[in-house]
């Protein structure tokens, strides 16, 4: 990638080209499980920590996190391109606009959530500026970055706020307004893109059991956003996930695990679009671990989250399944659910090969939100360990989890 003389997204070797559609295909195919990610971030992890990235200091509180959502819009607009390799992305246009995007986000969180941020937590991967071990924490130095023109290296409680830089979103009109006052007006604008009132709902109009479909994939296909929109997806009384617990550097470069209804399709080029795709966890990694790390991959483990709750939503109002409640989802996510796992150039991974991994599925019950201001309210998680039995690397709930 380093040696194009112009960025690519989604590079096919073969026809030594790149391919937009296929980064715009990635990102539709993907956008229902997003939507519901990113409400649930926003309204339901409290913890900055747990919200920031993919492993908070070996503490376990939630596998929903904003680095998890950043590296899937990495991984879709990328495919074997350079938005896909943190080496190189920088040279593509679009990672600006991206990042400025995941800014907002934590800029959002932040006005809903104002009394949590950093903790002190060990680095356990290092960098060119810290050592392995070194302990980061709101004032450790934020190399290269400078904010004078004597060295002075920025520190994150210096760039906790906005106003520091002077400037702000359109959903974080801060000015002339308390903090209480900001939150309300984040909470209105963030129902408002996220969860908008429709009158629409999941209840299908024809009943029909689902052994009565002869396909699975077909039956559970070309669920959309526009689909997950009208379902009202994020305003259910009941959410449901897919945890994926894995270790940092599996393998020599990054990797991606796509979620599908029925049966997974031949070819693997067909995977990140696939018509019964629920949506693709993306691993973020460098092109080369070993070169990055040549005395040895560091120790440590990762997670995110995927939500299925729209693939879950579309079969009730397709008739399916009967409800939301567990014991008329498990049978049908037992029987449908599959996953596998593949390079960014399109090659297929054992997922055994991958190593600490496991995979998890869950659910919470959800008291709705019934105001443009409140945010809905959401039960503990219950782990439906028997979904995942007798599936490759599933766990009846992930390692560690308290």
């Amino acid at each position: 990638m380093a040696k194009m003389r112009t960025t690519v997204r989604w590079w096919n070797a073969s026809t030594q080209s790149g391919n937009q559609s296929a980064a715009t295909a990635a990102l539709r195919a993907n956008a229902a499980a997003i939507l519901s990610q990113t409400y649930q971030l926003l309204t339901s992890t409290m913890n900055y920590t747990a919200f920031s990235c993919t492993w908070p200091g070996g503490q376990w509180i939630t596998a929903n996190n904003v680095e998890s959502i950043h590296n899937s819009i990495h991984n879709s607009v990328g495919g074997y391109g350079h938005m896909q390799f943190p080496e190189v992305a920088g040279f593509d246009p679009v990672f600006w606009l991206h990042h400025a995007n995941v800014d907002r986000l934590f800029a959002l969180w932040q006005a809903l959530h104002r009394d949590s941020y950093i903790t002190p937590t060990v680095n356990a991967y290092g960098s060119y500026y810290e050592p392995v071990g070194t302990v980061d924490s709101g004032t450790s130095a934020l190399a290269p970055f400078h904010s004078d023109q004597g060295g002075t290296l920025f520190t994150s409680d210096g760039v906790r706020h906005l106003s520091t830089f002077g400037y702000s979103y359109p959903d974080l009109a801060d000015w002339d307004m308390t903090p209480d006052e900001l939150e309300q007006s984040v909470r209105a604008h963030v129902n408002s893109l996220y969860n908008p009132n429709r009158n629409t709902s999941i209840a299908p109009s024809v009943r029909r059991l689902l052994k009565k479909a002869t396909n699975v994939a077909q039956s559970f296909s070309h669920i959309t956003l526009d689909l997950a929109q009208n379902l009202r997806v994020n305003n259910l009384d009941r959410q449901w996930s897919i945890t994926v617990l894995v270790d940092r550097f599996p393998t020599e470069t990054s990797f991606v695990i796509d979620f599908f209804m029925g049966e997974v399709p031949e070819e693997v080029s067909s995977w990140a679009t696939a018509p019964n795709l629920i949506a693709t966890y993306a691993q973020f990694g460098p092109a080369n671990v070993t070169a990055l790390h040549p005395d040895g991959y560091p120790s440590g483990q990762v997670r995110g989250e995927i939500s299925i709750t729209h693939t879950v939503a579309a079969g009730v109002s397709r008739g399916l399944i009967a409800s939301l409640s567990p014991e008329h989802v498990i049978p049908v996510l037992r029987r449908g659910l599959n996953w596998r796992a593949r390079t960014p150039s399109g090659i297929e991974v054992s997922l055994h090969e991958l190593s600490g991994l496991s995979i998890s599925v869950s659910s919470r019950s959800v008291v709705p939100s019934n105001t443009r201001e409140r945010f809905p309210v959401y039960g503990p998680v219950e782990w439906q360990g028997s979904v995942i039995r007798g599936k490759p690397c599933g766990a009846a709930r992930p390692h560690g989890y308290v």
